[in-house]
């Protein structure tokens, strides 16, 4: 829960600075010539900042997931190959975040990294609703 509630934060942080564009979108139409280039500066730092945050939400999702997968896995709450694909597109995840801060490009441009975790998700969405927890459930010593 603390996880997911960072990465909520993070993702408020990056639509907060999106949306703090517009207004100096429109202050830049009707600024002088000398005034552009300081008010492009703040778009870009807003730009980035945003990117940041949402590199770093990704970065909390992939922490709190690993831990419920991992808990998933031990405990046998649910089979282990689901487990185990969750671990598995854990790791392409962290990949396209680590390519995405190191080569300032924005974690959406990693999408063939991105689709496995997204389809896990929904496939372990569905898997719960379905058939639930396990019930013969050991707990890990």
């Amino acid at each position: 829960m603390v996880f997911r509630t960072i990465e909520a934060v993070f993702y408020t942080l990056a639509v907060v600075s999106l949306l703090s564009i517009l207004p100096l979108g429109q202050q830049l139409t009707s600024s002088a010539a000398d005034q552009v280039a300081p008010i492009q500066a703040m778009a870009s730092s807003l730009l980035s900042l945003r990117d940041n945050a949402n590199v770093v939400a990704i970065f909390t999702f992939n922490l709190g997931a690993l831990m419920y997968y991992t808990l998933f896995y031990r405990s046998r709450l649910v089979p282990r190959w689901l487990s185990i694909w969750g671990l598995a597109a854990l790791v392409l995840m962290m990949t396209a975040c680590m390519l995405a801060l190191f080569s300032n490009n924005p974690v959406t441009g990693y999408t063939v990294l991105i689709l496995p975790i997204a389809l896990q998700e929904i496939v372990l969405a569905i898997w719960l609703l379905a058939k639930g927890f396990s019930p013969t459930v050991s707990c890990p010593q």
